[in-house]
């Protein structure tokens, strides 16, 4: 590594730890009901808790993304099938085109904190840290502006089109 190149990497990584925001304490509940889902988060430290609950019995799915679209969004898929609890962190390309995080070169951050399903509906529970670690992630900031995907699927098939799918701006 040449002096120019070693110069970058580490302004680079002092400029990237320097946009790291510090969150001290948690915040109060904040709560958003759309197509038949109930969307619940909060800050505590250094993350941010999603708690969904959909009115059906598949995958459940919440997005980030800067712009309203689909294309280049953050999205968190989670359920029970036959039992088994499963969570998918993915980055979508393009419309009905998203792969996991990991397949792409990401980072996995996403913790599942619950996922329970009955004969009518479907509940998750997820932290996810504030600040982004990668290209397929956003920053996640008290305060911000970003758009919040909502959806919701009858199967557990990550590739199976949701039922109910819906974007909204708001302010975490």
């Amino acid at each position: 590594m040449n002096y120019s190149s070693l110069l970058f990497w580490l302004a680079a990584n002092l400029f990237w730890v320097g946009c790291k925001a510090p969150l001290k304490q948690e915040t109060s509940m904040q709560k958003v009901e759309v197509g038949g889902m109930v969307v619940q988060w909060h800050y505590q430290a250094e993350q941010l808790i999603i708690d969904a609950t959909a009115p059906d019995i598949g995958w459940v799915g919440i997005g980030f993304n800067v712009t309203d679209d689909i294309s280049k969004a953050s999205l968190i898929m989670a359920g029970v099938d036959r039992g088994k609890t499963y969570l998918s962190e993915r980055f979508v390309i393009g419309p009905g085109q998203h792969q996991t995080v990991k397949a792409l070169g990401g980072a996995e951050v996403v913790k599942l904190i619950l996922a329970e399903t009955n004969d009518q509906s479907t509940h998750i529970r997820f932290s996810i840290p504030v600040n982004a670690v990668d290209r397929f992630h956003y920053s996640l900031l008290p305060g911000q502006a970003i758009y919040l995907i909502c959806a919701f699927s009858m199967e557990d098939d990550l590739q199976h089109h949701s039922r109910m799918r819906q974007h909204l701006k708001i302010k975490l």
